[in-house]
């Protein structure tokens, strides 16, 4: 499950974003992309969030796009997700 909203205003709530993994995962990547297609964040890391940020500077209000590919351990499956999320400011 992933959230589809984030508000990255420093309140301590609800201001990064990462998909919920569930079971033994490796993560391949995460990327996030802007409406115009240009990547605004990548990781591998699975505790790695997006806060809204590219190169520390806050990226505007809007949907953002991302891909998710990860491998899971038990299943012994790669899985890939893509969806959007909504950051609002």
């Amino acid at each position: 499950m992933v959230s589809n909203t984030f508000t990255p205003n420093g309140d301590g709530v609800n201001d990064e974003f990462r998909p919920a993994i569930q079971g033994l995962a490796k993560i391949n990547y995460l990327k996030i992309f802007n409406r115009y297609g240009k990547p605004v964040f990548e990781t591998q890391d699975l505790y790695n969030r997006w806060n809204g940020t590219r190169n520390g500077k806050p990226e505007p209000a809007g949907t953002y796009y991302w891909v998710f590919n990860s491998y899971d351990e038990y299943r012994k499956k790669t899985f890939i997700r893509s969806g959007w999320v909504a950051l609002i400011r």
